[in-house]
């Protein structure tokens, strides 16, 4: 197994759990140094939602490549749809807020973000052929859960930012804090898609 990150902080936590047989690579998704054809499996899960939009259909097309023929790949990730309960629009709210920040302070550009799952499957078989599409639901997070493990990187972020920015950030924030105490977080949509690498790719 392999596992890739553009993140060195990421894969470190991953080393520090001392898994077996795992060799970590710290490169960018759309430029990856592994040989055409060598994988069996590749998993997105909770990935394709952070790629930059202009690099999505390289990530994939490099997905491809580093595929055998016939076998697959596997996206799970957040999905977007019309909330009906207040608690349903934070977790694309947190999503807006983290991205937001970071994009300020020019540490990302614009990133995918949750889509619908419509569009997720659209993106995916422009490289892929589509094999089968779930809808799912992660559960409803209780309020004083959401609150105690949420926000920690963006709010330290945040300070960093200049105004008016700041200040919009922070009010989104109060927004997402006040709306889980009152209703919790959640459930959230999620999509998980198999796709196989053609034959004759």
């Amino acid at each position: 197994m392999i596992a890739i990150d553009i993140s060195r902080e990421k894969l470190s936590r991953i080393r520090d759990s001392k898994l077996h047989n795992l060799d970590l690579v710290n490169c960018s998704a759309h430029a990856l140094p592994l040989r055409s054809g060598s994988m069996d499996c590749v998993m997105m899960v909770l990935t394709m939602h952070e790629l930059p939009r202009d690099l999505v259909d390289a990530v994939l097309e490099e997905v491809a490549r580093v595929l055998k023929p016939g076998r697959r790949l596997l996206v799970a990730d957040k999905a977007f749809r019309k909330p009906q309960r207040p608690s349903e629009l934070l977790p694309y709210l947190v999503e807006v807020a983290y991205h937001s920040t970071k994009r300020f302070l020019g540490l990302e550009p614009l990133v995918l973000m949750p889509r619908t799952p419509k569009k997720y499957v659209e993106i995916v078989s422009r490289h892929l052929e589509i094999e089968s599409v779930e809808q799912r639901e992660l559960p409803w997070v209780e309020p004083q859960r959401f609150l105690s493990s949420w926000g920690r990187e963006t709010k330290s972020l945040v300070e960093r930012l200049p105004e008016p920015q700041r200040t919009w950030i922070k009010t989104l924030i109060d927004r997402i804090e006040s709306t889980a105490r009152e209703h919790g977080y959640g459930p959230t949509p999620a999509i998980v898609i198999l796709a196989r690498k053609r034959l004759d790719q």
